[in-house]
């Protein structure tokens, strides 16, 4: 994540969404984890999802 220091372009150069405010390099690395939907206030359902810790 630490090439991503820019809020504006990715490092191959391909625009970074506008809602997206700051550089993916200053975002936390660790603590909640959130899950987010937008379908016009429809129901929003999530099944079977394991979470499990990458190893460096």
């Amino acid at each position: 994540m630490s090439l991503w220091t820019s809020a504006k372009k990715n490092p191959d150069g391909s625009e970074i969404p506008a809602w997206l405010n700051k550089p993916l390099a200053e975002h936390p690395t660790k603590g909640k984890i959130g899950l987010q939907g937008k379908h016009a206030g429809a129901p929003i359902w999530f099944r079977n999802i394991k979470i499990r810790e990458l190893k460096q």
